[in-house]
């Protein structure tokens, strides 16, 4: 006989003012419902219980929640508190109750106290709006308004005496939100976080895949076991909803390499969007991902190729790919407005309701590190971002390599896409999301982390302590995560000391792999190493200071016997990767820790550093020449310049 599903009952406390955030709760707690499929969500909601007309309201709701216990209690509060209780419900002292809500929040407060502490979850949540408070206010009756103030004082009073101690530091954890959609972004991350600890680690495994992914972008199949990242996920969801309400909606997440720009914006918010959306009168989202540096054709032929594949609607018999690419680069808006909004239109009459269009620029350093992509092909592309981004169809998130940032203020579009709050510093995660980064997507995949009896620690906070030297190392830790995977324990599902010390630890296990794989192969294929190199990494075109990866042909590096060896074992260990550009197969460094961690990669790049750099500035003049209809005025001219191009061809 099975075993029943737990039970979870998640109750739903707040005044009548947040009718709004009540339903967004309800689908919450719904969509939440699919990742657990072993238990079973129930959500507590006044409106949803017999309330018999022979107790009040409060009576009928304790005599509910007395019967069964609570798991989680969610209250939220904006302006209102509620009315009295009266003398019915009343405190053991027989002073009177402000509000249900009040007693509510006690009732939990209480059960929490006697559970010893370990139920029900309390999650409290108040709403930052004075626009919309305002607005309440303009829409009342007059005779209203003096209760309406009144409410909101006591609703302030209350989150300071519950919440906050006599100097105003917080003795009760509590999150603000501005809106009701940014309510649900938060609560489902908090209640995702609420139900893993609950459920425990003793629940079926829910990812079948690896759990980690080395070197290689979290991308939006890989949401589930993207973690740690919640909190930016829900600030960026809500950073681009005022960009959208200013008129422009862009966003850019700028950090250092590494720090994991990529995966936030794939995993995090286009993931968040397609799958939980909460955005009001939104029917549908899609996602489009460009890197400008992939593919041979010019930069705004391939941004319409990506719109076009996220928005087939945009085929049509009278307008072509090239069409659309031309008018971006004559008139941006007037394309938009007589190609693109249309497309829109059909889509949005098809589905009945809003299509949407979330635009990924990953990585647009390349737009600086791309030989191939010239000062005028930035001016033309950003002109086509704005354009696309203040068209009230396309949301564009950018991810930016932090030591790019000072090039792209240069340039005035992208400072006025970006604006007031469309800039993101993505930081390293502190020590609790780094946990979360480790452990969850362990237990995902129902693994366990091996605990040493002798001095009572687990793994999983070695890793942590070794990683957090380093918070910014996120590579890193990520490939040793992915290594102890491969090296587990099948049989006790267990991620093992032993492998851990093997691999080299955090900060050892990339480059003390690469150096394993080299090692094994012929000394003739270890030669071709200095061929390949050339191919795989350049300089940035900036500041020429740093090493950066770039694409080549799978063609040239395969062309002999010893370089084919050499870069299918590359392949094999997922330091390379592959993809197509056009009908050409290409490979890339699968991470630019590669040129950091490799002490082979970092002597080859310090040897070689005037080369990369005279070879980079002289490929950045050809293609200027090139585009210019090989103007006889653009060649390198006597002196310096030519005899640094001469120096390229000994």
């Amino acid at each position: 006989m099975s075993n029943p599903q737990r039970v979870v009952r998640i109750f739903i406390s707040s005044p009548g003012d947040v009718v709004e955030e009540r339903n967004q709760a309800r689908r919450v707690i719904e969509a939440v419902q699919k990742r657990y499929q072993d238990a079973t969500l129930q959500s507590v909601l006044w409106e949803d219980l017999p309330l018999p007309a022979t107790a009040s309201f409060q009576e009928t709701i304790e005599l509910i929640l007395n019967r069964q216990p609570i798991d989680i209690a969610v209250f939220i509060l904006w302006s209102r508190l509620g009315s009295p209780l009266g003398s019915r419900v009343s405190r053991p002292d027989g002073t009177p109750y402000r509000s249900g809500t009040e007693r509510e929040l006690d009732l939990m407060l209480t059960a929490f106290e006697q559970s010893g502490k370990q139920w029900p979850v309390i999650l409290a949540y108040t709403r930052v709006d004075d626009a919309g408070f305002k607005q309440r206010l303009t829409d009342c009756a007059s005779h209203d308004l003096e209760e309406m103030i009144a409410q909101r004082k006591l609703a302030e009073a209350f989150i300071r005496e519950q919440f906050q101690d006599a100097e105003g530091h917080n003795r009760r954890a509590y999150q603000t939100y501005t809106e009701p959609a940014s309510f649900a972004d938060r609560l489902r991350v908090h209640l995702q976080q609420a139900l893993d600890n609950l459920l425990g680690v003793e629940a079926a495994p829910r990812w079948h895949a690896e759990p980690y992914r080395g070197l290689a972008v979290f991308d939006v199949p890989h949401a589930d076991i993207f973690r740690g990242r919640d909190e930016e996920t829900c600030d960026l969801r809500q950073r681009l909803r005022d960009q959208e309400r200013a008129g422009c909606a862009f966003a850019v997440i700028v950090g250092a390499s590494g720090s994991g720009k990529s995966s936030l914006a794939r995993a995090g918010v286009a993931a968040s969007l397609l799958q939980n959306s909460s955005d009001e009168g939104m029917k549908e989202w899609r996602a489009a991902v460009l890197l400008p540096g992939l593919g041979k054709q010019n930069l705004l032929t391939r941004l319409t190729r990506t719109v076009l594949d996220a928005m087939p609607e945009l085929r049509t018999s009278t307008t072509a790919l090239e069409d659309i690419a031309a008018g971006l680069s004559q008139d941006a808006g007037l394309t938009i407005r007589l190609s693109v909004a249309p497309a829109f239109a059909r889509a949005a009459e098809q589905l009945k309701g809003v299509v949407r269009l979330l635009l990924v620029i990953d990585q647009m350093e390349e737009l600086w590190t791309d030989r191939n992509i010239t000062p005028e092909d930035r001016d033309t592309f950003f002109a086509a971002i704005e354009a696309l981004a203040r068209s009230s169809h396309v949301t564009v998130l950018a991810s930016l390599r932090s030591d790019f940032y000072s090039e792209a203020q240069k340039i005035p579009a992208f400072l006025r896409l970006k604006g007031e709050r469309g800039h993101f510093d993505l930081l390293p995660p502190n020590p609790a999301s780094l946990q979360r980064l480790i452990t969850e997507p362990a237990r995902l995949a129902g693994v366990r982390f091996e605990r040493n009896d002798l001095t009572g620690r687990s793994l999983d906070e070695v890793i942590l302590q070794d990683a957090a030297r380093d918070p910014g190392a996120l590579p890193l830790l990520q490939y040793a995560l992915t290594e102890l995977y491969e090296q587990r324990d099948t049989a006790n599902r267990l991620l093992t000391f032993a492998a851990y010390e093997k691999l080299g630890g955090v900060e050892g296990a990339l480059g003390k792999r690469a150096e394993e794989i080299f090692q094994k192969l012929p000394a003739a294929a270890q030669a071709a190493l200095n061929e390949l190199l050339p191919l795989l990494v350049s300089i940035d075109m900036a500041g020429e200071q740093f090493a950066v990866r770039r694409r080549a042909l799978l063609a040239e590096l395969t062309n002999t016997p010893d370089r084919q060896t050499l870069t299918e074992s590359l392949i094999d260990a997922r330091f390379l990767t592959t993809d197509r550009e056009g009908e050409s197969a290409i490979a890339s460094l699968a991470h630019e820790a590669l040129l950091r961690r490799w002490d082979r990669t970092v002597m080859w790049i310090t040897a070689n550093r005037e080369h990369l750099r005279l070879r980079a500035r002289a490929e950045q003049s050809q293609q200027r020449w090139a585009q210019h209809g090989r103007d006889p005025s653009l060649l390198l001219p006597n002196g310096l310049p030519l005899e640094e191009g001469q120096l390229l061809l000994r």
